[in-house]
């Protein structure tokens, strides 16, 4: 259900998907070796289940799972692997709300950081153990030091870029932050639904070093690209944060896609066409031979940030018969 490579591309992690009557195992691979069976393998220690992995960037030796209300920190070496759930004290660091979503280690090699699906950010911070974990040797343990509410909607995914900590939220929004979580810069008028996934491409800053490119500095991190929930990919320049207009920041439009199930196909009879309904009221004609969509329509009102809501209202038309 889940798997991470390590930043050399030699190891592959795998978090293997729960089935009713068996447990649900961690594993590492060795990616360059021809052999069908994992380096290593354990059973998650968490009592739940678990939906993400992740390498430490900074020390491939060091893994991170998580599930809804914990986070596991694993250390491996050749020949074992051992883990520990992450301690949280809610009476120390005080009440926070949601489920575990994501994970990311920071490039400072002692601290991770958790999102929850109420934007809530846990700080893990290193404390240095000389309990031996199996034959790993000695060891970090990280211990949760500090809560912060950064967001008011679900952060569906998080990565480092740059210095900065990006962040893809539900509200549609993709925002940046230095490591000690100051915002540093915000895109909010994609108009495009929940942002899912983020993917940035391979830049040099323009800028000079010192002037642009780091947090404190002016602003500038590789373009990227925006999945969301409603199936559209977006384009974005990063330059483009300081635009004044909102319909300069939005992005370009590289991709619409069915949000739901395709529920009626039909064929022109003499062109090209070929058209396609979707269950959310989505109709596109695409031209087959230019791989071009030609036209659409949507029959339902788009609101980018509450899919959920706009769904039940009784005015939802969905499609059922199409010719």
């Amino acid at each position: 259900c889940a798997v991470d490579i390590s930043d050399d591309a030699l190891f592959v992690t795998t978090l293997s998907q729960p089935v009713p009557g068996e447990v649900q195992e961690v594993c590492v691979w060795s990616w360059t070796k021809e052999d069908d069976a994992p380096l290593l393998k354990t059973t998650v220690l968490s009592g739940e289940i678990e939906t993400g992995i992740i390498f430490d960037g900074n020390n491939h030796f060091e893994l991170s799972t998580w599930g809804p209300k914990t986070v596991t920190f694993w250390n491996w070496s050749e020949f074992n692997i051992e883990g520990y759930v992450g301690s949280i004290s809610k009476g120390d660091l005080g009440a926070f709300g949601g489920r575990f979503t994501k994970c990311v280690f920071l490039p400072d090699g002692s601290t991770a950081l958790t999102a929850t699906d109420e934007g809530f950010i846990v700080l893990w911070e290193t404390t240095f153990s000389k309990v031996l974990l199996g034959n790993v040797g000695d060891s970090t343990l990280r211990t949760a030091s500090k809560v912060v509410k950064l967001v008011e909607s679900k952060i569906s995914c998080m990565l480092t870029v740059n210095g900065y900590l990006a962040l893809g939220c539900s509200d549609g929004s993709v925002r940046f932050y230095d490591h000690s979580l100051r915002l540093e810069a915000w895109f909010e008028d994609f108009a495009a639904g929940p942002v899912t996934s983020l993917s940035f491409s391979i830049q040099m800053c323009p800028f000079p070093e010192g002037e642009g490119g780091a947090p404190g500095l002016q602003f500038w991190a590789p373009d990227f690209m925006v999945g969301t929930s409603d199936a559209f990919i977006v384009g974005v320049e990063s330059q483009c944060f300081g635009e004044v207009r909102p319909e300069d920041r939005r992005g370009t439009l590289l991709m619409q896609g069915f949000a739901e199930e395709v529920t009626g196909v039909t064929c022109h009879p003499n062109r090209p066409l070929l058209a396609l309904a979707c269950f959310n009221g989505s109709l596109q004609v695409w031209d087959y031979e230019m791989k071009l969509l030609m036209n659409l329509r949507e029959f339902n009102f788009t609101d980018p940030v509450d899919a959920a809501a706009r769904r039940s209202k009784p005015a939802f038309l969905r499609p059922n018969c199409f010719q």
